[in-house]
């Protein structure tokens, strides 16, 4: 099996990406029924909106100030912080369900004030969650270790500059986020690594990111070197 076709499996395993995808073919079903410019115009700006959402959602909730409650802390945990306490483990990696479909609809609503009904579903079902299927895909292959193109490997280094140098900064994964990165401040030209950057500045044995490491649980499952898979099959 080809690195691409395991990371295929992987990505439609995942039960939020087979309901979005749903989501989104009616989108694109409704852009076609329409025939005209004007639904790929549509289609072209709900995707712009996504771009300024994932950088805005990943800058001020993925990323919020960990909370003291541990249920709280948990969610947060699932959200995003337990991506990057553990940026190997596939079940931590997709945006949950309970997440993304209710921001889809929020968008839907608040689109609605301003455009017809047809124009906002294929604006957000088709443009903005086929923006986010896209930035699923390539956060995924972005870690994993594999051979990639140009794009591959320029979203991999600016990606693994969030991870590794300092989780304030490169928000985006999606071609074109870096742009919106560079207007709202969080692409430096200099920059250091910044404390406990795996863990979101949180101390490595915090009694929070303990808990949650037992409750979600420890995964490496995206690692595919020889010697970490042979060692899982010998676990």
């Amino acid at each position: 099996m080809s690195d691409t076709q395991k990371l295929l499996r992987i990505y439609i395993d995942d039960t939020g990406i087979r309901v979005m995808g749903i989501v989104a073919a009616a989108g694109v079903t409704l852009a076609l029924m329409q025939r005209d410019l004007a639904a790929l115009g549509l289609f072209a700006m709900g995707w712009c909106l996504y771009l300024l959402e994932e950088h805005l959602i990943h800058r001020f909730v993925f990323h919020a100030p960990a909370p003291e409650n541990q249920f709280l802390f948990d969610l947060l945990y699932r959200l995003h912080y337990g991506h990057h306490d553990q940026q190997r483990s596939r079940h931590l990696l997709f945006t949950p369900l309970w997440f993304a479909l209710p921001i889809a609809l929020v968008t839907i609503g608040v689109l609605l004030i301003f455009m017809p009904l047809n124009s906002t579903l294929i604006a957000v079902l088709g443009g903005s969650v086929t923006g986010y299927l896209v930035f699923e895909w390539l956060h995924l292959t972005s870690h994993f270790r594999m051979e990639k193109g140009r794009l591959g490997r320029y979203i991999t280094r600016r990606h693994a500059k969030h991870h590794n140098i300092d989780y304030h900064h490169w928000y985006t994964v999606s071609p074109g986020g870096q742009l919106v990165d560079s207007a709202l401040g969080s692409d430096p030209a200099k920059y250091s690594v910044v404390p406990n950057v795996l863990t979101c500045g949180l101390n490595h044995d915090d009694p929070r990111l303990v808990h949650s490491r037992v409750r979600f649980g420890m995964d490496t499952s995206l690692t595919n070197s020889p010697a970490v898979a042979a060692a899982r099959m010998h676990s």
